[in-house]
């Protein structure tokens, strides 16, 4: 993710800041591909950007969240009852059928993550599992 100075929900800013897309950087305004050094940025909400919902289309997202804001003053992406999680800026991209097998036991969990096409998990959990998708891919990449 690119550097964002300031994420914060509908925030009274008195200096113009450009809204850029928390998961991936850039601006949400479409006439524009990257951010100026020195520009004052701002994240308003945890939509994706036209970019980001065109390259995650298919399948579901796996989103990394923890219990505990990642940057001061951020604000939460699910709050229910006494879960409240953020979202870490993690994201992969996994076929069906992998969260089929992993949430088989229940149904109802699957039928919303089938539903929305994401699911949040613990970050140090996706990390795991990136890291071992890359490795993977090495292995494929020297055969």
């Amino acid at each position: 993710m690119s550097e964002v100075t300031e994420k914060v929900q509908d925030t009274e800013i008195s200096e113009e800041r450009t809204e850029v897309c928390f998961w991936c950087g850039s601006p949400k305004d479409m006439k524009r591909d990257k951010i100026d050094k020195g520009e004052k940025c701002i994240v308003r909400d945890y939509e994706m950007c036209p970019r980001c919902r065109e390259k995650f289309k298919e399948g579901i997202r796996l989103m990394g969240v923890t219990e505990e804001p990642v940057v001061k003053g951020m604000f939460p992406i699910i709050q229910e009852g006494d879960i409240t999680l953020y979202p870490t800026g993690s994201i992969m991209q996994c076929h069906e059928d992998y969260v089929k097998d992993i949430l088989e036991d229940d149904p109802e969990r699957l039928n919303t993550v089938l539903e929305h096409k994401m699911m949040f998990m613990p970050e140090n959990i996706l990390e795991k599992l990136i890291k071992k998708v890359r490795e993977m891919d090495k292995e494929i990449d020297q055969t």
